[in-house]
């Protein structure tokens, strides 16, 4: 199993439907732009919320658009990028599970 340590943060965001486009659209450019920033954007339907799944810290990025985003929470997640499933990655998980760490898996490929 291959994992990283990342950061997943929950953001509200501005009522301004035409503004929350934007800064949703700015998101996403980060995570094209700069490999290795974002693993994962998601909106969350019926409010302005976003979950954002980030390899490393983006709070200056998010602070520099404070216009836009307030931190609602942020919590860190061991980010799972490539797994094995046999007996000793099962083993692995359930550990992870046990101590109560937050994992995310990637889009990745079954080995």
């Amino acid at each position: 199993m291959k994992k990283v340590e990342g950061i997943v943060y929950t953001l509200e965001g501005v009522s301004d439907r035409g503004l929350m486009a934007e800064a949703m659209f700015d998101l996403h450019n980060l995570q094209s732009k700069q490999p290795g920033t974002i693993e994962n954007i998601k909106y969350v339907a019926g409010g302005n919320r976003v979950i954002v799944v980030a390899y490393r810290d983006i709070s200056q990025y998010i602070e520099d658009n404070s216009h836009v985003w307030e931190v609602v929470s942020t919590y860190p997640v061991n980010i799972i990028t490539s797994i094995k499933f046999d007996k000793s990655e099962d083993a692995a998980l359930k550990t992870m599970d046990e101590d109560e760490q937050e994992f995310y898996f990637t889009n990745f490929e079954y080995k």
